[in-house]
């Protein structure tokens, strides 16, 4: 993570963890974040600033490659920048993972990548997001609502609250799908349930015919799992 606060002598720890990616299996990887099946290759950063992650920065088989990424809040002169010049490469097949204190700029790095940070009170000052050749710093709005939750999937922090209430798990996971890749009724319920046992529910009809405040926690972080990897995603965050 990176940000305006001070670590003193020490700095922010990094985790990069590579291996192959497999599917899924949530009963023996909770802590999933990192994803990597890999020896995990442990660093240290330089400080706050600058940190470049990756095992090569600018390969050709990167997915995805920041340059020098600033996200600020607020305005000038009460601007804080709660990301400054991060940079990193991700290859296909493999797993970043960035360990640091809270509020030293994970989760806003990862919110500047489909810029979803709050236009209001946020901006991506400087920097470069490339995806498959594409910046998505400088995308078009159209184009961009394309890449998101199709090419690039996030799974949110809190399930509770990105879940609708009113709606079912079916009817949730089969508009992900709808507006991934589509297909009829019974596939798209068919494709909910294998979605559902690949993460772990072991009676997802049941699950699918249940509201969010008839299942555990546990259960709708499943399900957001689910619809992330719902639309076979490049990358997933």
């Amino acid at each position: 993570g990176v940000g305006d606060r001070t670590w003193g002598r020490k700095p922010p720890l990094i985790a990069l963890v590579t291996g192959k990616m497999r599917f899924l299996n949530i009963r023996q990887h909770p802590l999933f974040f990192l994803l990597g099946y890999g020896r995990p290759e442990w660093r240290l950063g330089n400080g706050v600033e600058g940190i470049r992650l990756g095992d090569g920065m600018g390969s050709s088989s990167a997915v995805l490659e920041i340059r020098d990424l600033k996200t600020v809040f607020g305005r000038p002169p009460h601007q804080v920048t709660a990301v400054d010049s991060i940079s990193l490469d991700i290859e296909s097949g493999k797993t970043l993972g960035v360990v640091g204190e809270s509020g030293s700029g994970k989760s806003v790095t990862a919110l500047s990548i489909l810029r979803l940070i709050p236009s209001a009170s946020a901006r991506i000052e400087s920097g470069k997001i490339s995806f498959l050749g594409r910046d998505l710093v400088k995308l078009p709005s159209r184009e961009l609502r394309q890449v998101r939750g199709r090419q690039i999937s996030m799974i949110f922090q809190e399930p509770g609250t990105s879940l609708n209430p009113v709606f079912t798990v079916a009817d949730q996971i089969g508009e992900a799908i709808r507006l991934g890749p589509g297909g009829t009724t019974d596939s798209i319920r068919a494709r909910s349930e294998q979605l559902l046992s690949e993460v772990g529910i072991r009676d997802p009809k049941r699950l699918l015919a249940s509201y969010p405040h008839q299942i555990s926690g546990g259960q709708k972080q499943r399900v957001m799992i689910a619809m992330a990897l719902s639309s076979d995603p490049e990358i997933l965050i």
